[in-house]
């Protein structure tokens, strides 16, 4: 439960960290990227009741490949501008979303459920990305 309360405040400073690097982003797309950056998460929610906790070794649920943001921005493709700007603002937050899950706990399977071999990165590389993000979004504010 802990873990949980921190790792989703994470997710959302990771996308904040992301938009703030971009310059005026559409505001359907921003919201869109934030909400995207915990949305996997939901499907953590199903799984409570069976496992009760999380364990640093479970693999992650079903909406942790790449194939989610995939369809999202494949939905999006076809869409109307402003759902457009929406499913392609979900789909980046998704994958600032997957950059954090990259570099803790077990990794992802980045495309299961056709392979399930994970890739980690060092927690370190996710840390030095983030001090990056935040020193170039400084430098833009100036």
């Amino acid at each position: 439960m802990v873990g949980g309360l921190i790792d989703e405040p994470a997710h959302l400073a990771t996308a904040l960290l992301v938009q703030a690097n971009l310059e005026n982003p559409d505001p359907v797309w921003a919201a869109s990227l934030v909400a995207g950056s915990v949305a996997p998460d939901v499907d953590h929610v199903p799984l409570i009741p069976v496992r009760h906790t999380i364990k640093a070794d479970d693999p992650r649920p079903a909406l942790h490949t790449l194939f989610a943001p995939a369809a999202v921005a494949a939905a999006g493709c076809f869409a109307r501008e402003r759902t457009r700007q929406a499913l392609l603002g979900l789909a980046a937050g998704i994958c600032a979303h997957f950059l954090r899950d990259l570099a803790t706990g077990t990794g992802l399977a980045v495309i299961q459920p056709l392979a399930r071999r994970r890739i980690r990165l060092p927690r370190r590389s996710y840390q030095a990305a983030m001090m990056l993000l935040a020193w170039r979004a400084w430098k833009l504010r100036r």
